[in-house]
């Protein structure tokens, strides 16, 4: 025969009690004890003094560099500039000098031509007094009308 507790009977309650610790137990075990083990507490870790003279002086010579490296960008805008002014004069040397050349060649050009016109009147000039020679030749010297 099988004996049924009643309700209320020591005999339930201790059920009660010991599947509440296993519930209990499973939940500290699921969360990794968290509860049962905090993490322990330190100190704020804060900087000492000689720390904080040295991100100070760090900080004034960061500034030096930012200051010299803006005085070296100024100097260097001015070499820019003066870079540009000196290679527009150049530029501006450079188309004068060769319009100078251009006006030469033409020059040339027509001193040549001159000088192949002259050549032609040279040479039709021989060819006629060679002629003429020959002419004054064959007739004794006297000219023929």
């Amino acid at each position: 025969m099988s004996r049924i507790a009643e309700p209320g009977s020591p005999r339930t309650r201790g059920g009660r009690l010991r599947a509440f610790a296993a519930v209990l137990a499973l939940v500290i075990g699921a969360t990794g004890g968290v509860v049962a083990n905090p993490a322990p507490a330190y100190a704020a870790d804060y900087p000492t003094w000689p720390e904080v003279q040295q991100a100070k002086a760090d900080t004034k010579a960061a500034a030096r560099a930012v200051d010299q490296i803006i005085g070296l960008i100024g100097e260097l805008e001015a070499n820019v500039a003066a870079a540009r002014a000196e290679a527009e004069r150049r530029t501006e040397e450079l188309f004068v000098a060769q319009q100078a050349y251009d006006d030469a060649v033409r020059r040339a050009d027509d001193i040549q031509a001159q000088a192949d016109e002259a050549q032609a009147a040279a040479d039709e000039a021989e060819s006629n007094a060679g002629q003429l020679a020959a002419q004054l030749y064959r007739t004794g010297g006297r000219i023929s009308a």
